[in-house]
Formats: C-alpha cells, structure tokens, sequence
C-alpha cells in the first residue's frame, strides 16, 4: 500500500520545505518491513529492510496543485543476493540519525531485483508527479 506518513505530511504543513529541505530515498524490501502511516522515524523502518545506498533528491518543486516534483534517482548499492525489494521511502533528514529522519511517503507496488547494479526510480513528468498532498 503507497501512501504518505502522518509525521511527513505534518512537517511540511510547518517547518519543513520540500524545495529546500534535504530528502532522500532508499529501497525496500516489505518482507522486512510493513508500511504504517503512523511511523515518525526511520527508527521504525528495520535497518535490515533498507537496500542500497539512499540517495539524495535533486530539483524538488510543488506546483499550485501541493504535487511534489523532483529529478529521477539512482540508488546504488543493490547488492546482488538481496531479497526483491518492493518499495521506496522518501524521508527527510534533519541530521545524521534514525531518529532526526522523518518518512514522508512510501510508494511500493515495485519489483527491484538486486544484482549488483543500481535502481533508477522515473518520477512520472505529468501530474500527480512523485505524489500530491
């Protein structure tokens, strides 16, 4: 199940901004992980859940529609023998800590097999782009 975390959501509406605040994205495996709306941190998400090397998002934008819009991404370190990873989690970072990373949305319904090589993510370039609030 897609869909954007309370924590997120919350943080935006306030003191965060998503055209200059610092995001990533990192991969999942569900088999280690199940979604849920109410999770604050990345302390909730199991470290043995995230694959590869997050990456940081680039160009972010929001239109007057609240969709939020940023360049394709590359996460590398997929290593070849992984479990299949379903999803990716976009979370913000406000330091170099679980608990100071905020999950924003959580898009799944994705096959990465690992092998070694990396994962490019095509954020749509129509609407609703990477998601709308």
């Amino acid at each position: 199940m897609s869909g954007w975390y309370g924590i997120g959501k919350s943080r935006l509406a306030g003191a965060s901004n998503w055209t200059s605040g610092t995001y990533y994205a990192v991969v999942i495996d569900e088999a280690d992980y199940t979604y849920a709306r109410t999770h604050a941190d990345l302390t909730s998400v199991p470290a043995a859940a995230r694959q590869g090397t997050p990456v940081a998002l680039a160009n972010k934008t929001v239109n007057a529609a609240g969709e939020l819009d940023c360049d394709d991404f590359t996460i590398s370190g997929l290593n070849a023998g992984q479990d299949t990873a379903e999803a990716v989690l976009i979370y913000e970072e406000t330091a170099a800590a679980d608990a100071s990373r905020f999950p924003l949305l959580y898009i799944n319904g994705l096959t990465i097999i690992p092998n070694g090589g990396n994962y490019t993510f095509q954020v749509p370039a129509s609407s609703p782009f990477l998601g709308r609030l």
